[in-house]
């Protein structure tokens, strides 16, 4: 999976196996594989891997049965809050509220399917850049994207494009624009899975007040409001591919935009019924000179409620101490689902290949992906494939190996762990008569008389 090994996932369902039942592991495993909708698998992900690092506390519950709600909460424990009981909602964030990439990809649709009746397969070839605007209204800065959610293509933009089309292929970008709609239209060569669509304004929140993830607190407060008096009351908020929890504090020199952590707060300080809101990002950390770690790591944030104050601290060491690294931020791992590459069935992310020489007569010891030796013991890939996939150049291949007199001394297998979605298959070669010429003993003298051996009588 984009952002944990699949390996890992199912060790954790199997591990929660006894807290879950048929319809909630059903549920989990569906959302897990879900292939279109990024915000359902890179949810599943978390809740599961929160969930099962939840239960490594102890006196632990999903979905609380006694919890007299329609909706139950994600999770109660007894360990989280020293001394007190706490519901625990989980709640995945990514960027797709506050991108626009919904409204881009709908009206990017809908003129791809007008292209597709004026010429087949037109579609396939268009990609798009929404363009912006930005000012002051009422004292408040606005910047939005030319795209409206309820855009339909009209006659005039049908012949527009019309007149573009007839062009094969377009010598230029086609402008689109109305009322609802300010776009550049593109004609790519290549054909486009989906269409491509883009905006240089980022995601970004202009009021505290107003926007996507303040709105998804509110739900998840609803859920949590009405169950029952003498319990804590908290929200797990994890990144899948959200800059407001990637970047929690974010400053704005113009003040112009609103960090994460200020919404939460925000929230926090207005609302009653939450007790704490426990953000969990995935960030590389920068060191000196700004060179950036190449592992990305959970890095854990709480929020306690002003009013109503609670120890979460050691609850959150031993619960961050359980957590598994992750394999990408979030940002990539939507990005990952999107092209559909987690599934089992696609391109496998191999393991890394590593070579040791060790002198002219060894051992040389390779590394590389055990998932690459059995596709191609299968057939499924050529030599050429696997030796791409493993990386091997034509000065160190396994036949240019055998030409230089090494055979075969040892194989065996390196688990890499539940981590890794592969394994390492490792090869010992040592130089060997049975395929090297022989050779005189080292430390043998070189009188005349023993330069004369070999050469005949």
């Amino acid at each position: 999976m984009p952002i944990f090994a699949r390996r890992r996932l199912q060790h954790a369902l199997d591990e929660l196996a006894p807290h879950l039942d048929g319809g909630k592991a059903r549920d989990l495993v569906g959302r897990l594989e879900d292939k279109k909708r990024p915000e359902q698998a890179l949810g599943a992900e978390w809740e599961l891997i929160l969930l099962w690092a939840l239960s490594k506390l102890g006196d632990f519950e999903v979905e609380p049965h006694w919890v007299a709600t329609a909706d139950k909460p994600d999770a109660f424990s007894g360990i989280l809050v020293p001394g007190e009981q706490a519901l625990v909602e989980i709640m995945a964030l990514s960027d797709v509220a506050i991108s626009g990439e919904k409204e881009m990809t709908a009206a990017a649709q809908k003129i791809c399917d007008v292209a597709n009746g004026l010429q087949p397969k037109a579609g396939k070839h268009l990609s798009f850049r929404f363009l912006e605007e930005s000012g002051y209204e009422q004292g408040r800065y606005y910047r939005r994207r030319r795209v409206a959610r309820d855009f339909s293509v009209t006659p005039e933009i049908t012949a527009a494009l019309k007149s573009w089309l007839d062009d094969k292929p377009p010598p230029k970008p086609l402008r689109l624009t109305n009322a609802k709609l300010d776009a550049l239209v593109d004609w790519q060569h290549r054909e486009i899975h989906k269409p491509e669509v883009w905006c240089s304004m980022p995601a970004q929140v202009h009021s505290v007040d107003d926007n996507a993830l303040l709105e998804r607190l509110k739900d998840k407060k609803r859920q949590l409001r009405d169950s029952g008096p003498g319990l804590r009351r908290c929200i797990f908020l994890a990144d899948a591919g959200s800059s407001l929890l990637h970047d929690l504090n974010r400053r704005d020199p113009c003040n112009r935009t609103v960090s994460g952590a200020a919404i939460i707060r925000h929230f926090l300080q207005e609302d009653g019924d939450v007790d704490a809101i426990v953000v969990f990002s995935i960030v590389r950390r920068q060191q000196l000179f700004g060179i950036t770690r190449a592992k990305p790591q959970i890095v854990v944030t709480p929020f306690v409620s002003p009013t109503r104050p609670l120890d979460i601290a050691v609850g959150l060491r031993r619960i961050e101490a359980h957590l598994p690294a992750p394999r990408f931020e979030g940002y990539q791992a939507r990005q990952l689902h999107q092209q559909q590459a987690f599934m089992p069935t696609a391109k496998p992310w191999n393991a890394g290949t590593t070579v040791m020489d060790k002198g002219n007569d060894g051992p040389i010891i390779l590394k590389f992906s055990s998932r690459a030796l059995l596709e191609l013991m299968t057939g499924k890939i050529s030599q050429a494939e696997f030796a791409k996939t493993i990386g091997l150049n034509e000065g160190l291949t396994l036949a240019g190996i055998l030409q230089k007199g090494f055979t075969l001394h040892a194989l065996s297998l390196a688990e890499l762990g539940i981590d890794h979605d592969d394994d390492h298959c490792v090869v010992e070669l040592r130089r060997d008569p049975a395929a090297a010429p022989l050779r005189v003993p080292q430390g043998v003298g070189s009188s005349d008389e023993d330069q004369s051996v070999g050469k005949g009588i």
